[in-house]
């Protein structure tokens, strides 16, 4: 699989497996909404490279989310389907 391929959010059997690319990012956290579009968690991501990853468990398709990068505003996945 190509590494563009793999970036933005894949449901998987055991829960969701998140990937954003930033070579310059410091710290980069994946951020949960619940269907009100309330903040209902906040998941630290893991730095590999320039890659940032996680997988949150239990959750599936249709969850929203967003990501939280240096401290800064919301960004949008720009991989999101």
């Amino acid at each position: 699989m190509k590494e563009r391929e793999s970036l933005g959010a894949r449901v998987t059997p055991s829960g969701v497996s998140f990937s954003l690319f930033s070579s310059s990012a410091r710290t980069v956290d994946l951020v949960l909404f619940d269907g009100n579009g309330r903040e209902s968690a906040r998941v630290p991501m893991m730095r590999e490279h320039d890659r940032w990853h996680t997988v949150v468990p239990g959750i599936g398709s249709g969850r929203r989310y967003g990501y939280r990068v240096d401290s800064g505003p919301l960004l949008l996945d720009p991989y999101a389907r």
